[in-house]
């Protein structure tokens, strides 16, 4: 009894070490691309699960989804102070048809009204940048109180960053949609 005790606390070990191991690679990329931007903003994880999870992901994962916040306070568009508020989340694949297969998940639905896979038009939106890559998504969103000019800069520089070329591009600022091809 005490042997099996023994190794059901080390299999139980082997595994967290593995699951350990396995850890999202955007806490430092994240991080790492805070530092690059005008604004100063801190990067920590965000608990909430974004609105792409369920269709991006067969399984959860707390880890791939962090907030950028100001650092100081910025007017909004109501004249009122506050800190910009950005989400970032990140999807990696193993091979481009599970990407592929997110993709069509995702568009299977009208998750927002009005969106519909590459085509430009308005849609009940918030401003967001989807970047689907052949092997990965990225996402970053805000809300359109802080849709000013620093969410343009970081808009621009999250799809200089994390864009691949010939990655499809979904731009919204409140109530439109446009499509892209990025080119490097």
């Amino acid at each position: 009894m005490k042997k099996r005790i023994i190794y059901t606390l080390l299999f139980l070990c082997g595994m967290s070490a593995m699951m350990a191991q396995k850890k999202s690679v955007a806490p430092t990329r994240f991080e790492d691309f805070a530092k690059k931007l005008d604004v100063a903003y801190t990067c920590i994880p965000n608990k909430a699960p974004d609105d792409f999870r369920s269709a991006f992901l067969e399984s959860w994962n707390p880890h791939d989804c962090y907030q950028l916040k100001s650092k100081k306070l910025f007017k909004n568009i109501y004249d009122q102070k506050s800190h910009l508020q950005y989400f970032l989340s990140f999807y990696h694949f193993n091979d481009t048809t599970k990407c592929r297969a997110a993709v069509d998940r995702f568009f299977s639905k009208e998750r927002i009204e009005g969106l519909k896979y590459m085509v430009d038009g308005s849609a009940k939106t918030s401003p967001m940048v989807i970047i689907f890559n052949s092997k990965s998504i990225y996402c970053l969103y805000g809300h359109c109180e802080t849709e000013l000019a620093p969410w343009e800069t970081l808009k621009e520089a999250f799809i200089a960053e994390y864009a691949e070329n010939n990655a499809i591009l979904l731009i919204a600022k409140c109530g439109a949609v446009r499509w892209e091809t990025y080119k490097r």
